[in-house]
Formats: C-alpha cells, sequence, structure tokens
C-alpha cells in the first residue's frame, strides 16, 4: 500500500515537470487499490504510515472512483461472505461458527497455510525463522541512489 508520503511526493515529481499548480502537474493519474488493505508499513520510525487517502494531495484531485463489485478469486459463497463480513468489520456469530469449523483442520499435504499476523516483529522473526532454512551462503547487494534536493 502506497503511503501518503510517496504519493505526495509524486505530485511534486510531476508538478516540477509539467504545471506546478495543477494536482500532478495536470497529469492524467489512475490508481487502483484496496482499502481495506491494512496502512502501510514503516520499517523506519520516520516513515508515514499514513493511508494516501491522508496525503496532501488526495483531497486536491478531481477524482473519479470506479468501484470493482464483482468477485472472481473465489467461489464458495460461504467462504466469500465470511472474507466480506471480516472486511466490512460485520462478523457475526454465524460468521464466527463458519470460522471455527476450520479450526485445526487438515487443509491437505502439499498445501503450506499462510501465518497472518498483527505486528511486524513477528512478520521478521517468521521471515528470518525461514530464510535460516535456506541452502546455500547469503548474498548481499549494495544499493545507491540520487536524489534531486528540491523534490525530496
Amino acid at each position: 500500500m502506497l503511503d501518503a508520503d510517496r504519493l505526495n511526493l509524486a505530485d511534486k515529481i510531476c508538478k516540477a515537470i509539467k504545471n506546478p499548480f495543477l494536482p500532478f502537474g495536470g497529469i492524467q493519474v489512475i490508481m487502483s487499490g484496496d482499502f481495506f488493505q491494512l496502512p502501510p508499513i514503516n520499517k523506519h520510525e520516520n516513515e508515514d504510515d499514513r493511508f494516501v487517502v491522508e496525503s496532501e494531495v488526495w483531497n486536491s484531485m478531481d477524482l473519479k472512483i470506479c468501484y470493482l463489485e464483482e468477485q472472481y478469486r473465489q467461489e464458495d459463497k460461504d467462504f466469500l461472505r465470511v472474507l466480506n463480513d471480516i472486511r466490512g468489520n460485520q462478523v457475526s456469530a454465524d460468521t464466527v461458527n463458519i470460522l471455527k469449523t476450520r479450526h485445526n483442520q487438515s487443509i491437505g499435504v502439499k498445501i503450506k497455510p499462510t501465518k497472518l499476523y498483527t505486528h511486524n516483529n513477528s512478520v521478521e522473526a517468521e521471515n528470518i525463522f525461514e530464510l535460516n532454512k535456506l541452502p546455500g551462503d547469503e548474498v548481499g547487494y549494495e544499493m545507491h541512489s540520487e536524489v534531486v534536493p528540491h523534490l525530496v
């Protein structure tokens, strides 16, 4: 998920190239996203963790919103209803009961379940645990970047 600072930065860059008085310099921008997602992750204390809708440029844009309403990724109607209940913060006792039927159930030999965590440090610990299982030596790459000071 793009954070507010990065959207503002894209706006500044476009304004520097095109028209400094219009959002994104007057360039047509097409964005897509799921605002039911988790907020942007900040890995450093000084990074922004605000949603793009909280950016300075968001309210100045002449937005045309298109909602995608049909679901093509799931065919199981009960599962889809559970997902939508959770996304919309509308979890009922029926939703919980459906989820309880899956608790500690086998999902098959070839499927490794996705693990969901509420905190970044738990995700980091899981990633390190899994990375340590990989064979071979660790390889590092050094990155160099340059910025135009007035655009940052």
